[in-house]
């Protein structure tokens, strides 16, 4: 009696599967399809589909959500075509650059540097979010946020916020912005520093490594990789320089976290110790401790997470195209190294030891 009363209420979460599909097919066969929408509807569908446990499934379930998957990504894809670009006056970075390019021109080549490393002010977590929790309170950001890959793929969703303080949307907001500001700052500061340094000094391999040694930032038997990596952004070579400096951050975390006894593995149910995932190692409040909010922040909203560029695990798993490997955020992940290790933001003059050996 029991089973068939799971069986019945399985039956009704099908038949809700069926509506949300009949839906997606009405929209598709409208004069006027909108793919977003029917992109949303069928991952309604397969949404509900899934919910149904095996034993209650009907043998033909299998290849009905491999079919449904499919028209969503053929939907995404057809979304991404169908968005329309939002054109606003353009915008005056003249005094961004002329500013970027007075903080390295006509200096030593070590000045020079401190002053490219520091082009970008780091941005202040907290009031990120107090401005998008005001735009909420004025009624303006109160819609929820997708994000699609450029292949069409959804990657991040967050629903309308119920309440003015709902974390996780303002999060999402804060973090989609920050991408935004990146994308600015690349052109307007970045790149015109660069190109002000690069006109003005020539910097070696050799003068590098004299600065990564004796950065407390940099692990030790790391020091090759970043030298490589920043001369090569140097060069203008970014998609090089991001491949190799990007996966030393990783590298970067777990010396600090264990330098102050934070463990960065994970232990399995059968006892195998596994390294945390970059994620993993920034949710903790150890890192915290060690960067501090604003730069966890950062690195949170660049590298991993879905409603920024998430670059890491873009570049990790070979979905980042080639255009994109050398584009505005492989400028910025050199500019962020470049800034890590010039200017290490624990005090001075700590041992290559660890930053341990400085308490």
């Amino acid at each position: 009696m029991a089973k068939q009363r799971r069986g019945a209420y399985w039956n009704i979460v099908i038949q809700i599967a069926e509506s949300h599909e009949s839906d997606a097919n009405l929209e598709l066969a409208s004069s006027k399809p909108s793919y977003i929408r029917i992109a949303t509807i069928l991952e309604q569908a397969i949404q509900q589909y899934r919910r149904v446990p095996r034993q209650f499934r009907p043998a033909s379930m299998e290849m009905q959500l491999a079919q449904l998957q499919q028209r969503l990504l053929t939907a995404g894809a057809l979304a991404v075509e169908e968005m329309s670009i939002i054109r606003s006056d353009p915008l005056d970075m003249s005094e961004m650059v002329d500013g970027a390019k007075a903080r390295v021109s006509g200096r030593s080549i070590f000045a020079a540097l401190i002053g490219l490393s520091t082009l970008f002010p780091i941005p202040n977590h907290e009031e990120l979010l107090s401005a998008e929790r005001e735009l909420m309170v004025e009624g303006l950001g109160i819609y929820s946020q997708v994000t699609f890959h450029e292949d069409g793929r959804l990657t991040a969703k967050v629903p309308a916020p119920s309440l003015a303080e709902d974390a996780d949307f303002l999060s999402a907001r804060a973090i989609s912005n920050f991408a935004h500001r990146i994308e600015m700052v690349v052109r307007g500061a970045i790149v015109p520093g660069l190109e002000t340094f690069t006109r003005e000094h020539c910097i070696s391999e050799r003068q590098l490594l004299q600065i990564v040694v004796h950065s407390a930032a940099i692990p030790p038997g790391r020091e090759a990789f970043f030298v490589k990596g920043l001369a090569a952004g140097f060069d203008w070579d970014f998609m090089s320089s991001s491949h190799l400096l990007v996966p030393q951050l990783e590298a970067f975390l777990r010396y600090h976290i264990q330098g102050r006894g934070g463990d960065t593995t994970v232990l399995s149910p059968e006892g195998i110790h596994t390294e945390a995932s970059l994620g993993t190692l920034l949710g903790m409040e150890l890192t915290t401790d060690i960067l501090g909010p604003d730069m966890v922040f950062v690195l949170e909203a660049f590298l991993v997470n879905p409603h920024g560029p998430n670059f890491r695990n873009v570049q990790a798993h070979g979905l980042i195209s080639e255009s994109a490997a050398g584009g505005v955020h492989a400028v910025f992940a050199w500019w962020l190294c470049l800034h890590l290790v010039v200017l290490p933001f624990w005090a001075s003059g700590k041992s290559r030891k660890g930053p341990e050996s400085q308490e």
